[in-house]
């Protein structure tokens, strides 16, 4: 956590001269004798002062937090027999998940083309063994 101290500390002025005036993109959204940044996760703070304009700018840049891993994962040895492969990792939804089949995406659900499962998919065909599967997920 910052703590920027912005107040001043000048003697002789009255109490209303010494308050700051706090713009936003230069519109006026405040004043305060004393304004207090707090840098939280995934921010960062930049601050310089600005001779030219006689202010303080302060940037504030903000990163999306990561909370996934996207992957994958071809499978290209079937049996001919086997209708079920399991994914090195559960997928993060079932909405985060695309399979192809011989490079055509196929459709998920309850009779369509697959099902998921947790980390498992289950054709609702045989695959043969000449087939190729691939599946792009997030986990």
């Amino acid at each position: 956590m910052t703590k920027i101290d912005l107040s001043r500390q000048a003697t002789g002025l009255a109490p209303d001269a010494q308050k700051l005036e706090i713009d936003k993109a230069a519109t006026l959204v405040g004043t305060r004798a004393k304004l207090n940044f707090i840098q939280g996760s995934n921010t960062t703070l930049t601050v310089a002062d600005n001779a030219g304009t006689g202010a303080v700018d302060v940037t504030i840049a903000a990163t999306a937090a990561v909370d996934h891993t996207h992957t994958v994962e071809d499978k290209d040895t079937w049996d001919g027999v086997t209708t079920t492969w399991a994914l090195a990792h559960t997928p993060k939804n079932a909405t985060s998940i695309t399979v192809y089949f011989n490079g055509q995406r196929i459709r998920q659900g309850a009779g369509k083309d697959y099902t998921l499962a947790t980390n498992t998919i289950t054709f609702l065909f045989t695959p043969a063994s000449t087939d190729l599967t691939s599946a792009e997920y997030s986990y």
